[in-house]
């Protein structure tokens, strides 16, 4: 089924997220966690850390505000959770590895439905945002796609200073959405995203359009506010 929002909308601006939306780790990022770990000593199985990193990550209350320094913190606290039984010298090393692994450009894989579809918004005259929920690390991150002149400005939460899906976060989309010649209603913002609560139904309580994009190949039955594809948008071959 292809949607073509963007051809039968007066949409003007489009906010995509990144992680799941644009960008993927090449290798489970629970895979990666437990290799850290062996290396420093941990002896729990991949499935363990699966576990405890799952409940670490789930501990974080949505829509809170944030900075730089929270989301080091906050990733610090992930990490000592997981791997509680290691000394705090082993967790510190541990983190600094795992967080200058998730820096590095290599570490992730660019979907290949987004370099097109962001040539595409471009041609059309269409604004276009990143909305995520992220760190700077995301900068270095785009900058190794050559994608960081591809979009009009970028909304990283830690930089924002809230994340989605709090209403904040949408206010500073709506108000980079529009310029200094020519006002935008928030109808014409388009946010595109994995994530329904924080993507879809936070975008759509702001007033904007959205829909959720589904990258799992296993979900074979879409319903009518999901994509697979980028591509979906615009009909591009």
């Amino acid at each position: 089924m292809t949607h073509r929002f963007l051809r039968d909308r007066s949409i003007r601006c489009v906010a995509l997220d990144a992680f799941g939306t644009i960008i993927t780790p090449f290798e489970s990022i629970v895979a990666i966690y437990h290799r850290a770990g062996l290396q420093r000593g941990s002896i729990l199985s991949e499935v363990e850390v699966g576990s405890r990193f799952r409940m670490a990550y789930r501990s974080r209350q949505a829509g809170t505000q944030t900075s730089h320094a929270e989301e080091i913190r906050f990733w610090h606290e992930v990490v000592a959770t997981v791997f509680q039984e290691l000394p705090p010298q082993k967790i510190d090393d541990c983190f600094e590895e795992l967080w200058e692994k998730f820096a590095n450009p290599n570490s992730w894989r660019l979907f290949p439905d987004v370099a097109p579809t962001l040539d595409a918004l471009k041609a059309s005259g269409i604004k276009v945002l990143l909305a995520s929920n992220f760190d700077k690390r995301l900068i270095e991150i785009l900058s190794g796609f050559s994608l960081l002149d591809r979009f009009d400005e970028l909304l990283i939460s830690s930089q924002v200073g809230w994340r989605k899906p709090a209403p904040e976060f949408y206010r500073a989309i709506f108000e980079a959405a529009g310029t200094k010649s020519q006002s935008i209603s928030p109808a014409q913002i388009f946010m595109v995203g994995d994530d329904y609560e924080h993507d879809v139904e936070a975008a759509r309580r702001a007033g904007f359009s959205a829909i959720q994009i589904c990258r799992d190949p296993a979900h074979e039955v879409l319903l009518p506010s999901q994509i697979s594809s980028l591509k979906e948008l615009f009909e591009i071959s």
